[in-house]
This record gives structure tokens, C-alpha cells and sequence, in this order.
């Protein structure tokens, strides 16, 4: 992704960094790569959504499961188009960024 390519890119810029690997550079920089970012903050957004701690309407993306099936009232199916998906990605970046 573009963004990865950015942090790629301007980490190489950190000292003496620039001659080392992206993994090594993450690693001396205690950070993680845009991708596992976003493998943790996705289920976070979600637990929020249930819940209501943010200012997403979970039943805008997803269904809660109407089966009588052993397990708990939280299972989830998702139902949202293109557009309402290209619409959570945009509030999910703006969330990041501190604008919402």
C-alpha cells in the first residue's frame, strides 16, 4: 500500500537506520508496519462498534445473529456495499488521524 511505502521510505531517514532492512528498522524503533496496525485496531473498531463507545452505528456494517445456536447474543455478519465500506475505511483513517 501507499502508506506502507511512506513509512518505509521515511524510516530510512531515522540516523543510521537507511543501511538496515524495513524489519530491522521497525524492530530498533519499537514500532510495527502499518499492516499489523491495522490487523489490531480492526477488531478493536468492531468491539467498539457493539458496544457503542464510538460514533459508528454497528448495524450500518453488520447483523447480530438471530440463530439459536450455542454461543454468545455478539456474533456478527457483515451486509454493508462497497460504498458503506469505502465510507468506514474513510472514518476509520480520520479516527486515526484525531479529526473525528
Amino acid at each position: 500500500m501507499a502508506q506502507e511505502s511512506v513509512q518505509r521510505r521515511f524510516s530510512r531517514f531515522i540516523g543510521s537506520l537507511g543501511s538496515m532492512t524495513y524489519a530491522e528498522r521497525l524492530n530498533i524503533l519499537n514500532a510495527d508496519s502499518l499492516e499489523v496496525c491495522r490487523l489490531k485496531f480492526d477488531p478493536v473498531m468492531i468491539y467498539c462498534s457493539v458496544h457503542g463507545l464510538n460514533a459508528f452505528d454497528f448495524s450500518d456494517f453488520f447483523n447480530t445473529s438471530n440463530s439459536s445456536t450455542r454461543g454468545h447474543v455478539f456474533k456478527l455478519s457483515k451486509h454493508f456495499t462497497v460504498l458503506t465500506a469505502v465510507l468506514l475505511v474513510l472514518l476509520i483513517v480520520l479516527l486515526m488521524c484525531g479529526t473525528v
